[in-house]
């Protein structure tokens, strides 16, 4: 599922997706938001939906706990530090 977010200054499409092991972030975005990383090995990796700007994985649905996910309505939710929160994926064709 995709969904539109901002992020510090910058407005990003994130992929939220099971099929992935790790979180990813394109580089430029890291530079863009100034955010620090130390950079131990190089790694090359290929999102098969393209224009995404970052990837939550496995790591970050473990980090949730319980959520309900709903394919058809393209919505999911769950609760982080006390707050329910919810997301809505972006439809089919609509960027």
């Amino acid at each position: 599922m995709r969904v539109v977010a901002s992020v510090g200054n910058a407005h990003v499409i994130i992929l939220v997706d099971l099929g992935s092991t790790h979180n990813f972030i394109r580089a430029r975005l890291v530079r863009q938001l100034a955010i620090p990383f130390s950079q131990k090995h190089k790694l090359k990796v290929m999102v098969a939906n393209r224009g995404c700007n970052m990837v939550l994985g496995v790591q970050w649905f473990l980090s949730l706990g319980s959520f309900t996910w709903d394919f058809k309505a393209l919505s999911m939710r769950f609760n982080h530090e006390g707050n329910e929160c919810s997301l809505l994926g972006i439809q089919l064709g609509a960027i």
